[in-house]
């Protein structure tokens, strides 16, 4: 992005702004992170937020029910929803009527809105990474990967 000043500074501002303003804890939002790099298979995600989703309070067995299908219940029941949401929307591109029954009354509607937006941002940002090849920072090469 940084051979693209145009793109990149917009882009920089809108990713850090919404992360930002997000309803969601910091917990949350790594978790939801490393869903999508596990969804991804994109270790560059997954080796930069897993140490942010420790500092957080992530235990090592939530670490590992993240990379799991069917998702372990290891999790709050709201944590729960948002990463069962995650999982709809990769897997249909939508949430489904039955599981926004299910799971959409734990979000309020902004919240909602703002789960369509990490998981959009990671997508993109998984598939960039993956596309191009961005090298994993040699410090960061020590963590745990996918």
């Amino acid at each position: 992005l940084m051979y693209n000043p145009g793109v990149f500074g917009p882009f920089m501002e809108y990713w850090v702004t919404s992360k930002l303003e997000m309803g969601f804890t910091p917990r949350e939002q790594e978790l939801i992170i490393l869903r999508m790099g596990f969804h991804y298979n994109c270790n560059y995600v997954w080796k930069h937020h897993y140490p942010l989703a420790k500092e957080y309070g992530a235990s090592d067995a939530e670490l590992e029910a993240v990379t799991k299908r069917p998702l372990p219940q290891v999790f709050s029941e709201r944590e729960t929803a948002l990463l069962m949401l995650t999982d709809e929307m990769v897997d249909h591109r939508t949430i489904r009527d039955e599981s926004w029954a299910r799971y959409g009354g734990q979000l309020k509607k902004a919240e909602l809105v703002d789960l369509v937006t990490i998981v959009s941002q990671y997508v993109f940002f998984s598939l960039l990474n993956n596309s191009i090849q961005i090298e994993i920072e040699e410090p960061l090469k020590e963590i745990p990967g996918l």
